[in-house]
Order: C-alpha cells, then structure tokens, then sequence
C-alpha cells in the first residue's frame, strides 16, 4: 500500500520509527487517512516503508506500506502523533516549540502523546501545549522492517471538545475510550509495567514466565509499594486489585516480549529512570518505602 497524496491533503503526522506509532500509521491508512512519518532532522530518509504484520487476525494478514517522510515543505498537520519513549520527551517538546513544522504558532496542531512512565515535571514541560495523553495496552514489536501488531487491547485518550481527531482514530484503531481523567489509566499503566517489564529484564524471559510461583511474592511486594506511593500522590489503588490486574497481563501477554527486555537485548536505553525510578523518586518526596522498587532500578541501571 502506497500512501499517495499531494501536500494539501495531510492530516496526520506520526513521529518516529517505534512501533506503536508504525501501527497507529498502518492503521490510519487502512482507514483512508492521509500521514506522513515525521523523523528526526538528521535522516534524510524520504520514504518509512515497512512490512505491517497484523498477527491479530486469523488467517495473519501481511501489507507492505510506504509513508512519505514529512519535510520542511510539507504542509502543516493537523494532528501529530508521537509515540515516543520517555527520555525523548523533552527533546520532542521543545521540537514541537521552536521547529518551523509549518503550522501557526497560535493554531497548532493537536498533540496526541503516548509513552512509557511518568516524567516529574510534565505539568511545565506541557504548559500551554494542546496535549492529550494517549494510554493503550495494544502490543506491537518491530524486527528490521516488519512491523507486527502482536496483541489486541484497549486504548484510553484525553477528551477534548474538539473530537474529530478521536473519532477517526477510535474508528481505525478500536477500541477507544475518551477519559476526563487519563492520570488515572496512566498510574494504572505505570503499576503494570513496573512490575512485568523490569522483571521480565532482570531475568531475561517472556511476560509468561513471571507466573510462576517464585516471582509472586516480589510482585505482591512491588504492588503494595506502589499503591502506596500513588495513594501519597493522590490516586488511590486498592492491592489486590492492582496485583490481580498484574497477574492478567502476565497471562494475556504471556508469549510477548517486553518492551524493556527488548531494549535490553538489542543495547538499546530502557525506560527504567521513568517507571521505577519515577516511583522511588516520588516516594522519596512522599516518605514512602520503596525498597523493591528501588532494587529493580538499581538492577537495571
């Protein structure tokens, strides 16, 4: 599938080569939207093309799609979707300020953000900004130039007023769900994947492992710490709850990889600063425990 289109008719823009933002793209498309891939300025790539598998339906379905590369000439978008990793956040931000991205400074595109953790300081690093927080538990994993939507799940993002965006994207990529309270799906996120990915790292194994038995006291641990961290920054979770949402994942996912063990495995930076040392530094602040937390960091650090 090639996506054909003059510079008039972009709407969308995807930010990067990562693999959440390769199957929003493929998914967008396969809707008749018009996108382009927004990389960084030093690839000078004009074409993003790569093999979309979608191991979701049966029989599995394969497309060789071939996205332009947004440039300075491109016409502004209207929606810009970063699916980003933590530590490029704000490097990306401040991008998104200062760049000549062709839109006016005082109508800019939306933004629809997703990442891994939680940063400390967003609440200044997006001030002003028209920022809606994405959040999903759908699973895709990249290999050379294959792309593969390897799990299905459920996607959570900001309401606005403004739900053009959200409408054409909930009906590409369902299902999802518009929340006033997205911190709420973002702590919830954060509780899941401090847990399976750090310990998936450490022992260098697939999600499904970690229901065995020797890992539940760890995890029973790890959930208890970080309801109460999150009860000190005002979100209350209850244990059991968190624990049991843990042990679902686990077997959901079980034959997945993990994002963080994928880093690992292929020498790349982890996200470990914005998921377990997010919460070690917030239970610091709170005077809270965090010794399990704080033991997975440094394991992974």
């Amino acid at each position: 599938m090639t996506n054909s289109m003059t510079s008039s008719e972009v709407n969308w823009w995807v930010v990067g080569k990562g693999a959440l933002g390769s199957l929003i793209a493929a998914k967008l498309l396969s809707a008749d939207q018009q996108v382009l891939i927004k990389l960084r300025d030093s690839d000078k790539t004009s074409q993003r093309q790569f093999t979309f598998v979608d191991a979701t339906q049966k029989p599995l379905q394969s497309t060789l799609l071939d996205i332009p590369v947004a440039t300075a000439s491109s016409a502004a978008p209207l929606v810009i979707v970063a699916a980003i990793k933590a530590y490029d956040v704000a490097a990306f931000i401040e991008s998104y300020r200062t760049a000549n991205w062709g839109f006016k400074a005082e109508s800019p595109p939306q933004l629809i953000l997703s990442y891994n953790g939680m940063l400390e300081n967003e609440a200044q690093l997006f001030e002003g900004l028209p920022v809606r927080h994405l959040v999903t538990t759908q699973a895709a994993f990249t290999e050379t130039n294959y792309v593969t939507h390897s799990g299905l799940g459920q996607s959570w993002l900001t309401a606005a007023t403004d739900s053009d965006a959200a409408e054409t994207l909930s009906k590409a990529w369902p299902p999802l769900q518009m929340v006033d309270d997205i911190q709420q799906r973002r702590w919830l996120k954060l509780a899941i994947n401090s847990v399976i990915n750090p310990l998936t790292a450490v022992h260098e194994c697939l999600n499904g492992h970690l229901a065995k038995p020797q890992f539940a006291s760890q995890i029973q641990e790890l959930c208890t710490e970080f309801c109460a961290i999150a009860a000190a920054a005002g979100y209350e979770f209850d244990g059991e709850v968190i624990q049991a949402l843990v042990f679902e994942v686990i077997h959901k996912t079980a034959a997945n990889h993990s994002s963080m063990r994928q880093d690992i495995r292929n020498n790349r930076r982890t996200e470990i600063d914005y998921l377990n040392g997010f919460l070690v530094r917030m239970a610091a602040k709170h005077h809270v425990n965090a010794t399990a937390h704080e033991q997975l960091w440094h394991q992974l650090t």
